[in-house]
């Protein structure tokens, strides 16, 4: 387990900030990802630190050597893709449902509209 706190402005906290808006996926889906991208960073920030490396490069190279947040982002994005589509189509009934009771109004709108000018 990791022995840094987060500081929250070092550069694991800027690249969970670049990863975030990137990630897709059920809100759970995203913030189990973005904690275990955390886990992961903190402590192998925790490693350099025990080794002689300053807190600060420390968690510059961890960052360097986990790789780009885009790249992390798309891996996660492709393998969370069903989930993804899940939930729009878990919302696509509602949506639908939305549109035709908007299209049903209208409908009705008009013939009250065509009834009082005969």
């Amino acid at each position: 387990m990791s022995t840094v706190p987060p500081s929250g402005d070092d550069a694991v906290d800027r690249f969970l900030d670049a990863l975030l808006p990137a990630l897709r996926g059920t809100p759970r889906d995203v913030r189990r990802a973005l904690a275990e991208c955390e886990g992961h960073l903190r402590d192998d920030t925790s490693r350099r630190i025990e080794a002689g490396v300053g807190a600060d490069e420390a968690a510059v190279q961890a960052v360097a050597a986990f790789g780009d947040a885009q790249d992390i982002a798309a891996g996660f994005n492709r393998a969370h893709r069903p989930a993804a589509l899940r939930v729009l189509l878990a919302e696509a009934p509602l949506r639908l449902g939305r549109v035709v009771a908007v299209g049903l109004l209208a409908i009705g709108a008009s013939g009250l509209v065509a009834w009082l000018w005969s």
